[in-house]
């Protein structure tokens, strides 16, 4: 999975989360760069609701106001734009979902990605363009 974007210095931090429908009560995987106090990256679960143990990495590989790409290497046993350990209960697949939230400039354009069933050896493609008029 691959985003392109940049932070401005006066908006609030975002957050990619991997999770299993659409509530965001069950969070396979929590991504979220915090700016304050030098910038770190957290990285943690939530399942049914409840947060799991936090990790903190305390090297930030973006600045704010800067362009950014994030690319995340999705596999069976872990996410990897850092290694961090995890399962999606029952694998992804099209009922689950992928959100960006916070708040990102309009550079923004184009998100993608593309899924391989190991099983079946099919890829499929999944492409948003994410168009914003600022008046």
């Amino acid at each position: 999975m691959a985003f392109s974007g940049s932070q401005a210095p006066y908006l609030s931090p975002f957050a990619v989360n991997f999770q299993t429908g659409f509530s965001g009560n069950d969070i396979a995987f929590h991504f979220n760069p915090r700016f304050e106090d030098g910038g770190y990256v957290v990285c943690n679960t939530r399942q049914n609701g409840s947060w799991g143990p936090e990790e903190r990495k305390m090297h930030m590989p973006l600045q704010k106001g800067m362009p950014f790409d994030l690319c995340f290497l999705v596999q069976s046993s872990d996410f990897k734009p850092m290694p961090f350990v995890t399962t999606i209960p029952g694998g992804l697949y099209p009922s689950k979902s992928i959100t960006l939230s916070g708040t990102v400039l309009p550079s923004a354009q184009r998100c993608g990605s593309c899924v391989m069933r190991t099983a079946s050896r099919w890829p499929w493609m999944v492409s948003t363009c994410l168009n914003i008029t600022i008046a």
